[in-house]
């Protein structure tokens, strides 16, 4: 026996009128006739009104029928019941019978209906055998909750022609939900997800079953789209466009595989979402976009294999244009050509996203103000986004495990000795100030050295190459000094613009760089690019930097390469455009090492046989060789020997 939930709905055959309970034997039939509620299950707005049929299947030899119908009071009222006498499906059509009248109880007289006794049966011709309908009960949902329709009871039963009663009968209970909204469920309401949001209210639920749905969707309303198993539940964009396309406010996504898309759910100029528990995959350009949009919770998504072609693309989610205080939280991002990137938006709250195996992982560009803590990870390693940090040291001792570094208004940083790899910047510095960078090896990012509106840093003797984009990017930046810094295989080496001022650019060595320079951002003032106007040296005889495209040649030394002899350095300037230039480039790579006497990037016995043959000279003697000089004293002797000795070996990063 179910248990009972609350008053009783009697439909009851008029055996109690023809006298006939006391005198009911029971026989078994050979099959078990089954009593139902349809529909079995009903989702519906609280305050509506629906209609169920009570059903009969595989009975024989039918004249008269009772049913008790529990229900749930505080959700569910009756407000109607009939026999549907004109209905071909009506068990007793076209058949003569007493019809008495619906009779219906309120027993503590609360307005709500607990009983309700209806019935028929067959005086006259033959019985009734196979499937069809009993009665119709009209509910009202009072209430927001559920309710079982129970037809399980003692006097739940079928009598035949001969007044014994026909078993068994199993009963199948139906169920109701009453919910604030209405719930739209897809397939069985409307066929696809579009057309179940075409005719949704504002607040509807719209629950869609499991199956793939080729289907590009514009929600325009406020709705909840829940599917029933986020792994069967498939919402295929066909190779195109947004698979969901979200302009609406509040709507709440939950429960899908999104897939196939140009982007897989598209958040427009909207706010308020909630974007949960779904698997986001397989879109060629992002996997989440928002876009002007605010106060979203973007939760426990699985984002993956977002991939496209282009070099900008294949982003897990994507931040951009002013989207602000949204929450990202608990995501797995994987296998993207980006993880997450934010472009122009701030007062975001980054907590617990996994970032694992995408090209580039993270970025972080224009807008800086977001709230990004280390529970954020890249391939198990934390995401370091400091802000308004002072004299703090960042090397392997203090911070062993780096996935991502993002330096945020501060003063005085040492950043040392470090492998940044795999993100959208390398390291980025935004409005920080009089910090150092040194001796890092920075590889196979978008942009190697980000800086943004941060003046007076010294970056030096770093490793930078293979990163897709820029080396080193210098926005809106002055007073830097980039020197002895090896940048290589870059498709830019240095990518500068408008507005940057006073850095200082030398003994770095551009190798092999698809373009040694650009221009990020232009501004335009009379019709006329305004460049940057930095220095491009350090003045004679310290020298510029070593460009491996310059084709000059050097058969004159001094300040203004007009004197004969040659001094290492080319005799014309390298030429970056109209207000910037290298004075005086490098004719060989630029080497910290001390006694590369012949500048091959290494320490070997070609250096300590150029000291031989030069040992024992001084100023115009005919082997004076002043390369050899290392210790500038005035003559080559054992003392030089020594030096390149000490650093046998030692080779250029540009080497390995």
């Amino acid at each position: 026996m179910v248990k009972r939930k609350g008053g009783v709905v009697l439909i009851v055959l008029l055996v109690s009128f023809l006298g006939l309970s006391d005198h009911l034997s029971f026989v078994e039939s050979e099959g078990e006739t089954v009593i139902y509620v349809d529909p079995g299950y009903v989702s519906k707005r609280n305050g509506t009104y629906f209609t169920v049929e009570v059903k009969v299947d595989d009975v024989s030899d039918l004249w008269a029928f009772a049913v008790d119908v529990y229900i749930n009071q505080s959700v569910l009222n009756i407000t109607d019941a009939w026999l549907p006498v004109d209905d071909p499906g009506y068990v007793f059509n076209g058949k003569s019978t007493v019809q008495p009248h619906p009779a219906f109880y309120d027993s503590d007289s609360n307005g709500v209906i607990e009983a309700l006794q209806i019935g028929d049966s067959i005086l006259v011709g033959t019985t009734f055998t196979g499937s069809g309908k009993l009665a119709v009960i009209e509910f009202q949902c009072i209430g927001v909750g559920s309710s079982l329709i129970d037809i399980t009871g003692s006097k739940t039963h079928f009598l035949d022609s001969s007044q014994s009663l026909i078993g068994p009968i199993v009963e199948v209970h139906g169920h109701v939900e009453s919910f604030k909204n209405i719930v739209i469920t897809v397939p069985d309401d409307y066929p696809t997800i579009q057309k179940a949001i075409n005719h949704a209210s504002e607040g509807d639920v719209i629950y869609v079953r499991t199956g793939t749905y080729y289907e590009n969707i514009v929600v325009n309303k406020t709705v909840s789209l829940i599917g029933k198993n986020k792994i069967n539940t498939i919402i295929d964009g066909r190779g195109m466009g947004y698979a969901v396309n979200v302009t609406a406010t509040k709507v709440t996504i939950s429960g899908f595989t999104i897939r196939n898309a140009y982007c897989g759910v598209q958040l427009w100029r909207s706010g308020g979402h909630n974007i949960s528990n779904n698997i986001i995959s397989d879109n060629s350009w992002q996997g989440i976009s928002l876009e002007c949009s605010t106060g979203n919770y973007i939760v426990g998504n699985l984002i993956t294999k977002n991939k496209a072609t282009a070099w900008w693309g294949g982003i897990g989610i994507h931040l951009q244009t002013f989207s602000r205080i949204n929450h990202i939280m608990d995501n797995i991002i994987s296998n993207n050509n980006w993880g997450i990137v934010l472009t122009a938006s701030d007062s975001n709250i980054l907590r617990n996203n996994r970032l694992v195996n995408n090209s580039y992982s993270f970025e972080v560009e224009h807008f800086f103000d977001n709230d990004i803590d280390a529970s954020n990870t890249v391939n198990g390693k934390p995401i370091y986004y400091l802000s308004n940090q002072r004299d703090l040291i960042i090397d392997p001792l203090t911070f062993p495990d780096i996935g991502y570094l993002g330096i945020i208004k501060s003063e005085n940083i040492t950043v040392r000795n470090l492998n940044l790899t795999n993100n959208g910047q390398g390291i980025l510095l935004a409005y920080t100030n009089n910090s150092f960078i040194q001796n890092l090896e920075i590889t196979s990012n978008q942009i190697g050295i980000h800086l943004y509106c941060s003046d007076g840093n010294l970056i030096e003797k770093c490793t930078i190459a293979n990163n897709e984009v820029e080396g080193i990017l210098i926005e809106h930046s002055n007073g830097n000094i980039i020197r002895a810094n090896t940048v290589m295989n870059n498709y830019y080496g240095i990518g500068t613009g408008s507005g940057n001022k006073g850095n200082l650019i030398y003994h770095n060595n551009f190798i092999n760089n698809t373009f040694q320079v650009s221009y990020r951002f232009f501004e335009v003032k009379d019709g006329k690019p305004i460049y940057a106007e930095d220095k491009w040296d350090d003045g004679y005889p310290s020298g510029g930097n070593y460009w491996s495209d310059y084709t000059g040649i050097d058969e004159y030394g001094g300040p203004y390469q007009n004197l004969t002899g040659s001094d290492g350095i080319g005799d014309e300037p390298y030429v970056i455009d109209e207000n910037n230039r290298d004075n005086y480039p490098l004719m060989y790579p630029y080497s910290a090492l001390i006694g590369d006497l012949n500048h091959d990037g290494k320490i070997d016995i070609l250096d300590i046989t150029l000291v031989a043959t030069a040992f024992g000279t001084y100023p115009n003697h005919p082997r004076w060789k002043p390369e050899a000089d290392l210790n500038q004293d005035g003559k080559i002797d054992i003392c030089d020997l020594v030096i390149v000795a000490q650093n046998y070996g030692e080779t250029c990063p540009w080497l390995t």
